[in-house]
């Protein structure tokens, strides 16, 4: 009986012990369910990171790939490891070729040392190095690379490619000579312009003096020298025509009174009587000196080359209200030349025609001149028979 109750206890023992290992056996399924989950949890995670490290890695390559300056990687040794698309261009290398050779064999023309100097970490590379290689100018910066935990890494190499650029300023650098060149010729070309006006006028006023041939054919010389002289600095003016005129404020019955300093000379010929009428106020506008002297002198030396042996020339000035555009300045030059018709007068203002009795002066020129300054230039016939050139000036506030 005894022993009966003892196997009973033995066997509730075993029951007992055998329901505890079940439920040990049940969590740790779960347990081991759990743990299964995390893994893949983690392996997604893992997965996910290295997607992004590599989506990562081809963006920064496609970046550095696209970059117009040289790029090179070199490791510790100075062994190339990364040469980017213009880095191979501008070393005339493949990658794989570039794969190892020290950059001390790359950039064989800097200075000597620089590279170790660079590779040993004395120097911070942000100062760029200028060497010529393979027929280019490069300028090469360097940097080094620090790893996470701040140690010295690999050193990254620029090059810019800088032979275009030099060119370029170069290239600027004539033209910016060449220009201040043309504007001194332009400038020096207009003031020449002045006496050989004078030259020619006082060589048109003795042509009508002298009487002899041989002493005619000297002035007319003189007056062609004059005219090929001036053709010269025509030439040099279209060459230097994008040279702006030196503008300034001016009293125009100032600058005419000053050509009209030889209206004695032109008297006292007694040929052409020379009258002047002054508007009463003093009119002032912005322009070029030089060039309103030569519109004057040449349409005096027309008018004079134009005159019949007792000719007239009439200048007048006079005040105008422009209305919109405002107050205007009207200047008239009116001679007595005969034979002069209203198309004949168009004709002088035809850039394609010139007129042997302009010589210098060509119309064409003059009209260049007073559009330059804003002004209106205009011709007619008067029923008296005389001709009439006037010139308007916008004024400005003196």
């Amino acid at each position: 009986m005894e022993d009966i109750h003892l196997l009973k206890a033995s066997f509730d023992a075993f029951q007992q012990s055998s329901a505890r290992l079940q439920e040990v056996y049940g969590r740790l399924q779960e347990k081991i369910v759990q743990v299964g989950l995390e893994l893949e949890e983690k392996n997604a995670e893992l997965s996910r990171i290295n997607a992004e490290r590599e989506n990562m890695k081809n963006y920064l390559r496609g970046i550095l790939e696209n970059l117009t300056a040289g790029i090179l990687v070199t490791d510790g040794d100075g062994g190339v490891k990364i040469a980017n698309r213009a880095a191979q261009n501008i070393l005339s290398a493949r990658e794989e070729d570039l794969q190892g050779v020290h950059i001390r064999q790359i950039f064989d023309g800097m200075e000597p040392g620089k590279v170790d100097h660079i590779l040993n970490g004395h120097s911070s590379g942000h100062a760029g190095h200028r060497i010529t290689l393979n027929g280019r100018v490069l300028e090469i910066f360097s940097s080094r690379i620090t790893t996470v935990d701040g140690k010295p890494g690999d050193t990254a190499w620029v090059m810019y490619d800088m032979t275009g650029t030099l060119k370029l300023e170069k290239q600027a650098r004539y033209m910016e000579k060449n220009a201040a060149m043309l504007e001194m010729a332009a400038r020096i070309a207009h003031e020449v312009r002045n006496p050989l006006g004078s030259i020619e006028l006082f060589s048109s006023l003795l042509m009508r003096s002298v009487r002899e041939a041989k002493q005619r054919d000297w002035v007319d010389r003189i007056i062609q020298s004059v005219k090929n002289i001036d053709q010269k600095i025509e030439e040099l003016l279209r060459h230097a025509k994008t040279v702006e005129p030196l503008m300034e404020m001016m009293n125009v019955h100032d600058l005419l009174k000053e050509v009209l300093l030889y209206s004695d000379q032109i008297s006292d010929q007694g040929h052409v009587f020379l009258s002047v009428e002054y508007d009463p106020a003093e009119p002032v506008i912005r322009g070029n000196p030089v060039m309103i002297r030569q519109i004057f002198m040449g349409l005096i030396l027309n008018a004079l080359k134009s005159l019949p042996e007792e000719g007239r020339i009439h200048i007048r000035t006079k005040i105008e209200d422009g209305k919109a555009k405002g107050p205007a300045l009207r200047i008239s030059f009116t001679d007595n030349r005969p034979g002069d018709s209203g198309d004949h007068i168009q004709r002088f203002f035809s850039p394609e025609e010139g007129d042997e009795r302009m010589a210098g002066f060509h119309f064409a020129v003059i009209r260049n001149i007073v559009s330059m300054h804003n002004g209106a230039l205009s011709a007619e016939s008067g029923a008296d028979g005389t001709t009439s050139f006037s010139i308007v000036f916008p004024l400005v506030e003196p």
